[in-house]
C-alpha cells in the first residue's frame, strides 16, 4: 500500500502595510479634502450673509421711502403755499396726507419696519440701531416737521413752529447719517454692496 503524503496547508499571504511615505501622502490628501470642504462652507456662509444683508437694507430703504416720498411732496407744497403759488388749504391737505404716511398707524410699511426681525447671521452688525434711527427719522422727526409746516402756513409768524421745524430738519440729518453709517459698516463686514437710503 502506497502511503500518500498529506498536503501541507497553504501559507496565508502576509498582509502588506503602507509604508511611512504612503501614510504621509494619505494624510496630506485627507487634510486637503477637509480644507477644501471648510473653504467651500466658509464661502457659502459669507455669500449668504451678504445676500441677507442686501435684502435687509433694500427693504429698509423701501419702507423709509414710503414716508420720504410723501414728505418731499408735502415740503414742496409748503414752500409753494408760502410763495403764494398754491392755496393754503390745498397745501395743508397734502401735508396732512404726508404726515399720515410717516406714522406706523397710517403706513403699514413703517409698522413692518418697526417689527423687523433681523436674521441671526447679521445679529452682530448693529442693524437694530439703524432701524431705531429710521423710526425716529420717520415718526418723531418727519411727521412732526410736517405738522410744523401746517402750523406755519396757518400762521406765518408762528415762531415756535418755525424753530421746531429747523430743529426737526437738523435731527433728520443726524438720524439719516447715523443709519447710513451703520449700513455702510455692515456692508463692509459682510463683503456686500452699499445701499444708499437716499433721504435728507
Amino acid at each position: 500500500m502506497t502511503i500518500l503524503d498529506t498536503p501541507t496547508s497553504q501559507e496565508k499571504p502576509k498582509q502588506k502595510w503602507m509604508t511611512p511615505k504612503k501614510w504621509v501622502l494619505a494624510f496630506i490628501i485627507v487634510m486637503l479634502l477637509a480644507s477644501l470642504g471648510l473653504d467651500a462652507q466658509a464661502k457659502s456662509t459669507i455669500n449668504q450673509k451678504a445676500a441677507d444683508f442686501h435684502s435687509f437694507a433694500v427693504t429698509l430703504k423701501y419702507e423709509v421711502q414710503t414716508c420720504n416720498g410723501p414728505r418731499s411732496q408735502g415740503a414742496q407744497a409748503y414752500h409753494q403755499a408760502l410763495l403764494g403759488h398754491m392755496a393754503a388749504s390745498t397745501a395743508i391737505n397734502i401735508l396732512t396726507t404726508a404726515e399720515a404716511q410717516c406714522t406706523p398707524v397710517g403706513n403699514n410699511n413703517l409698522y413692518n419696519m418697526d417689527t423687523t426681525t433681523i436674521p441671526g447671521n447679521l445679529s452682530n452688525l448693529h442693524l437694530a440701531k439703524a432701524i431705531n434711527y429710521m423710526n425716529s427719522w420717520t415718526f418723531l422727526s418727519a411727521a412732526a416737521s410736517l405738522i410744523d409746516m401746517k402750523n406755519i402756513i396757518i400762521n406765518h409768524h408762528n415762531t415756535l413752529a418755525i424753530q421746531d421745524l429747523k430743529n426737526k430738519e437738523q435731527q433728520m440729518k443726524i438720524q439719516s447719517k447715523q443709519a447710513q453709517l451703520i449700513l455702510n459698516q455692515a456692508a463692509k463686514k459682510v463683503h456686500g454692496t452699499n445701499v444708499n437710503l437716499n433721504i435728507p
